[in-house]
């Protein structure tokens, strides 16, 4: 049964249900989107807690691709329900995290065990013999039967691949070579963030490059054809104004193909 569990996990970390997946229900609850230190509980591995406007969040969630870490601030976007729990805190579902990269050296606080714990599992509960297989047990998805669309969400400001979009973007990999593909757009986008409290944050515009590049260097990385990419930067910043800028801080990878199957 363990075994099977760490399956169902580990299709879920690398993203096989990226390519067809019905979309979840929408549960009731706030946007939010802060700045803040992480305090990191000593219950269990995934307590991770950031306290704004005198209230205390989780941010551990089991969907995030990039951990936090201390001595670093950190950018949580997502939406609080005040009516969950998880760590002693409110629970944030869905959540987005993004460490920043400068140092910062008043985030340093490690809380003691109180009892509490998480609401559900966490990827990086797995072990390490599972996270090193990285989708080997994920099957490879079927041939593509229409021209399909992707967007693979980093982190803010940064252009590296956390284990999720890692995972996305090896299964993508997979559909196009399985496909009868004709062309792949990988346009990089720089994005910005709109905070609770109003103030924004904005990307630097040459991130947008970097994440096309990125993400063509790993899909020919895996087998995709260089012939078929065409890499493109869309130049400005999104601007998009919304509570949640996590959308605007993608790599949209369109897929063409000749014939249909």
């Amino acid at each position: 049964m363990r075994k099977a569990k760490f399956a169902v996990i580990l299709a879920f970390v690398t993203g096989s249900a990226v390519l067809a997946q019905p979309p979840q229900a929408q549960r009731a609850g706030r946007p939010i989107s802060f700045v803040a230190c992480p305090e990191f509980r000593d219950t269990a591995r995934q307590c991770w807690l950031a306290e704004t406007g005198g209230k205390t969040y989780y941010i551990g969630g089991f969907t995030i691709g990039t951990p936090p870490q201390l001595l670093h601030k950190v950018l949580v976007e997502g939406v609080a329900h005040d009516d969950e729990v998880s760590c002693g805190a409110i629970n944030i579902d869905p959540i987005s995290i993004s460490p920043l990269a400068e140092l910062d050296y008043n985030c340093d606080t490690v809380l003691p065990d109180n009892g509490t714990g998480p609401r559900g599992g966490s990827i990086f509960d797995l072990p390490a013999e599972v996270l090193a297989r990285n989708g080997a047990d994920v099957p490879s998805p079927p041939p593509l039967s229409q021209p399909a669309t992707f967007d693979i969400t980093f982190d803010f400001d940064r252009s590296n691949l956390n284990l999720l979009n890692q995972g996305k973007v090896e299964m993508m990999a997979r559909a196009i070579m399985a496909s009868q593909v004709t062309r792949v757009i990988v346009t990089g986008h720089a994005g910005r963030s709109r905070l609770s409290d109003d103030s924004m944050l904005v990307e630097n515009p040459a991130i947008g490059a970097q994440r096309a590049a990125v993400i063509s260097a790993a899909l020919i990385g895996i087998g995709v054809s260089p012939a078929l990419l065409v890499t493109r930067d869309a130049k400005q910043p999104s601007s998009d104004n919304t509570a949640d800028g996590v959308a605007s801080r993608n790599v949209r990878v369109e897929i063409d193909l000749g014939a249909k199957h």
